[in-house]
């Protein structure tokens, strides 16, 4: 895979964890049934982190409900970092690679978020294996993602959801490079993080136009028939996706321009109609071209 050079805030880690070493990323809000190479230098697998107020990293769980957890106990280097991760991603060091592996985790964890539909969350890092830590004194714990408030059940990472990861990561690196692409996914990727439904609703709607350019004549009718025919599972479904475009993106202007709050049920039906565009990008290795160009959905191989 290659490296995505695109900056991030990854590079205020680099100071204290090497970017081109082994890396070990505590994953939560998932869980994983067994080991999982995605890669061949990556590997998901069962793990227990436990980060709190003080901050304070356990990597034991408590013998029994009302226990506190064994010692030995780790700083984290970022204060509000509150999460229990059961799921360790690691990423190791390929000889003559110059993949940095602090910006790769973190896509990786966005692409994990949008195959799964769900707010998993990579809330620390390390130099050293998570089981390993009780045994060795030189500990480097940090922060790798602000904390998000987003009340979930845990998300299987099945092997039907990672062979779908495993797919995509190839096609995501290329796609990074993509000025169209990157800003759509990262827009996407960032709705997760913000405070209100209707900053969610512009973020989303605004990715979906930087992915799919509709231009400024009749933008929102011209978006709504890119979409149909991008993301539309057959002519006459494409349809009412048209329609529900137009309604959307009619709730997104009032949400930008007059205030107000959208339904939760629209935001969430706009964001899934973002993800289904950007995964039939991934999936195709390409971002979508002008509308005259699109193969329909239902008559791609897609």
């Amino acid at each position: 895979m290659q490296e995505d050079s695109k900056p991030t805030k990854a590079g205020r880690l680099r100071r204290t964890i090497d970017p081109f070493g082994d890396l070990y990323v505590a994953i939560s809000r998932a869980v994983i049934e067994h080991e999982r190479l995605i890669a061949p230098d990556i590997e998901l697998r069962q793990t227990y982190a436990y980060t709190f107020a003080h901050p304070m990293l356990a990597t034991s769980p408590p013998i029994h409900e009302r226990a506190h957890h064994p010692a030995p106990l780790h700083a984290v280097s970022t204060p509000g970092v509150i999460e229990e991760a059961t799921v360790e991603m690691v990423l190791r060091r390929q000889s003559e690679s110059n993949v940095d592996r602090l910006i790769q985790s973190q896509n990786i964890v966005s692409l994990i978020r949008l195959v799964a539909g769900s707010p998993v969350r990579a809330p620390i890092c390390s130099n050293i294996p998570f089981s390993k830590m009780s045994e060795i004194k030189d500990v480097t714990v940090m922060q790798l993602e602000p904390p998000m408030d987003w009340p979930i059940h845990p998300v299987p990472l099945n092997d039907n959801l990672l062979t779908a990861i495993e797919k995509l990561l190839d096609p995501m690196q290329v796609l990074l490079h993509c000025d169209q692409f990157n800003s759509a996914f990262n827009l996407a990727n960032s709705v997760w993080w913000l405070p209100s439904f209707n900053a969610q609703m512009i973020a989303i709607w605004a990715a979906a136009e930087a992915l799919m350019r509709p231009g400024r004549q009749d933008m929102t009718k011209q978006l709504a028939r890119s979409i149909r025919a991008y993301s539309g599972t057959s002519s006459g479904q494409g349809d009412k996706l048209y329609q529900r475009v137009i309604h959307l993106c009619k709730a997104r202007g009032e949400a930008a321009h007059a205030g107000h709050q959208p339904k939760p049920e629209d935001v969430q039906e706009s964001f899934f109609i973002l993800r289904s565009i950007l995964l039939r990008a991934l999936s195709e290795g390409a971002a979508p071209g002008p509308i005259e160009t699109i193969t329909p959905l239902w008559n791609s191989s897609y």
